[in-house]
């Protein structure tokens, strides 16, 4: 049974599972870095909401996407690049969000290999 646990554990790493709602106290405080459509589409009614922070990687979402979430009052921001799913750009784009939200936990949309 172990082995096969192990091996589900692989298989589903980096999918996003939501065990409860988060909570609008949460969403106020949680950063969310999106670097693709279908992982915005995976939580898109999540933080759609007012006050919701978002960051997004160039070419996730279109400009009138874009000006429909803010219209809903959540605040995004459209990195000027795409931010690859790996390596050294995530770290270099959870610089640039913590410049501008010092200490706030951010969640990272993960693209597994397989």
């Amino acid at each position: 049974m172990r082995g096969r646990a192990h091996s589900l554990r692989e298989r589903t790493r980096g999918l996003v599972r939501v065990v409860r709602p988060l909570n609008s106290d949460v969403r106020s405080r949680m950063i969310f870095l999106v670097l693709s459509k279908g992982g915005y589409a995976q939580i898109e009614e999540l933080v759609s909401q007012p006050g919701t922070v978002i960051w997004v990687s160039d070419g996730v979402l279109s400009n009138s996407d874009l000006a429909a979430i803010r219209g809903r009052g959540a605040q995004i921001t459209n990195f000027s690049r795409r931010i690859e799913p790996r390596g050294a750009a995530i770290a270099e784009a959870l610089e640039t969000i913590a410049e501008h939200h010092p200490r706030q936990p951010v969640w990272v949309e993960h693209v597994p290999d397989f």
